[in-house]
């Protein structure tokens, strides 16, 4: 026997069996409900490939998807549709912003994960107390929700604003910026961020919001922007797109550099204060938002069982002191439990 010969071979009869198992269960998916109600299914991508804008292998590819986030986290992303095209199956899916179809012999289908029970329940009954004007989301690494609350209503962002302003900033002008992000996002300085929105727009202080939201766009998230700082009312989101947004920022080449200049929870920026002496401690990296009734946080944390997660919990109409105190003890359970 060639060496490694029977090892490449179950390799592809499970690869085969995992795609067999998928397409037999997306169709039936999509039949169960109607389509604004149903969730999609997911695949982890097993190999880099490229989308095309049409089934087949003689289409152009217009996208390439890489199989890892520049944390190494695997990719999955959600099944829209299924297609044959000459005796080979495709599968329509959403990567960030851009819509495509990939040959489903490079994936494999993505079990969801879900958080206990107990987690649930608890995350619940702290959230509740933020009342009918927030909203939550909690997700994997490739942003597949695990709790969600209101999670596609427009809130206020305060200065998670400056998550979307500093996003699109390192993305246009790289890791040399990172020193600016640290002085923009640990302390949440407004006239840093607004003069960086600036400098993205070039042009003129008007081109910056557009070049933002467009930015937003390409990662799947719809954002309104009327500043860099998060001081205007108008600066608005779902907590829903604003996890799509964190998650697409995981595949930015100077992801790292952005990350780095993240407030970490009891130890940094305006975070030194809070989670100290709970789970959360040094493992969740986030944006705080305080307007005076507005009360923001959105970012990522590792439970202690090793998971990524990305959250957004945004609450308007609350006493930011209130809000804060509900946020900080959601992080520690969900890192606890998580």
């Amino acid at each position: 026997m060639i060496p490694g010969h029977g090892t490449a071979h179950a390799l592809r009869s499970r690869r085969r069996l995992g795609v067999a198992v998928l397409l037999s269960l997306v169709p039936a998916l999509f039949l169960a409900a109607p389509a604004r109600s149903a969730e999609p299914a997911w695949v982890r991508l097993l190999a880099p490939t490229k989308a095309r804008e049409r089934p087949g292998p003689r289409e152009p590819p217009m996208l390439a998807l890489p199989v890892l986030d520049r944390e190494g986290g695997a990719i999955a992303v959600p099944v829209l549709r299924v297609a044959t095209r000459s005796g080979q199956e495709w599968l329509k899916i959403r990567f960030g912003g851009d819509v495509g179809w990939i040959p489903a012999d490079v994936t494999a289908a993505d079990e969801p994960a879900e958080l206990p029970l107990a987690l649930r329940e608890r995350l619940a009954a702290l959230f509740d107390r933020a009342g009918g004007h927030a909203g939550a989301v909690i997700a994997d690494n490739s942003g597949r929700p695990l709790f969600a609350r209101a999670p596609q209503t427009p809130r206020i962002l305060a200065s998670n604003t400056k998550l979307f302003t500093t996003g699109a900033a390192v993305a246009a002008f790289g890791s040399r910026i990172g020193g600016l992000l640290d002085r923009i996002l640990r302390p949440s300085n407004n006239r840093l961020a607004q003069r960086l929105l600036n400098r993205l727009g070039r042009v003129g202080a008007s081109t910056g919001p557009l070049l933002a939201e467009a930015f937003a766009r390409n990662q799947g998230s719809r954002v309104t922007i009327a500043d860099g700082s998060g001081l205007s009312r108008a600066n608005r989101a779902a907590p829903g797109d604003v996890v799509r947004f964190l998650v697409g920022m995981r595949r930015q080449l100077a992801f790292a550099t952005w990350l780095d200049a993240l407030p970490v929870a009891g130890f940094t920026g305006t975070l030194a204060g809070r989670m100290r002496n709970t789970a959360a401690e040094r493992v969740c990296q986030a944006k705080t938002g305080t307007l005076h009734d507005v009360s923001a946080l959105s970012g990522y944390c590792t439970t202690v069982s090793g998971h990524r997660v990305v959250f957004s919990f945004l609450m308007n109409a609350i006493d930011p002191v209130a809000g804060r105190a509900i946020q900080d003890r959601m992080l520690a359970a969900l890192v606890a439990l998580g």
